[in-house]
């Protein structure tokens, strides 16, 4: 691999889902880590929270996009964690502009337990033709992703799918591999 990739976690950052995910989302953060990958977080909370602690449990660098346009705001409007991350971007974009800023700004997404937003995360790393790894039953929209494929007839793009968190990220960085290597043809 040419360069430390970035890879965006993509998860339910409350209620059920996150509850779901948030012991998974540890274990592909230290993977990712583990992997030389730099983890990119929504800077919330939930899963991509989780990841993040895992990302540093093995001293993993971690970078968060906020929506929110200072750390005032982060913390007092968005009620939103500042810990484990290395540096978090204030993009004022509220959630949809900030999904789509840390999807533009990683080299591949990883979703685990996802909701809504994980969906528009997923949409758009999908179109911009990303590396997605999804990381099955892992609660919230996890196991919907195959059958959303199926009906919308656009192929698999470069989608990963596996239910151990290891195997997974050792799948997305194969195919960050296999695609890079396509590009530079």
């Amino acid at each position: 691999m040419l360069f430390d990739p970035k890879i965006a976690i993509s998860g339910a950052a409350a209620g059920h889902a996150a509850d779901q995910g948030e012991h998974l989302a540890f274990e592909v953060g230290r993977e990712i880590a583990k992997h030389g990958g730099i983890l990119v977080t929504g800077a919330t909370t939930g899963v991509p929270l989780a990841a993040a602690r895992g990302s540093k449990s093995v001293h993993g660098q971690t970078i968060g996009f906020s929506p929110a346009h200072s750390e005032l705001e982060h913390v007092k409007k968005y009620r939103l964690p500042v810990h484990y991350h290395d540096i978090i971007f204030f993009t004022g974009y509220d959630y949809a502009g900030r999904d789509t800023l840390l999807i533009d700004m990683c080299d591949a997404v990883v979703e685990v337990s996802g909701r809504i937003g994980s969906l528009h995360e997923f949409t758009s790393a999908f179109e911009r033709h990303k590396v997605i790894g999804i990381l099955l039953h892992s609660g919230g929209l996890s196991d919907e992703y195959s059958m959303l494929l199926d009906k919308a007839h656009r192929g698999r793009g470069h989608v990963v799918m596996h239910a151990d968190p290891k195997e997974l990220i050792q799948l997305v960085f194969e195919k960050l591999e296999e695609v890079q290597e396509d590009r530079l043809k």
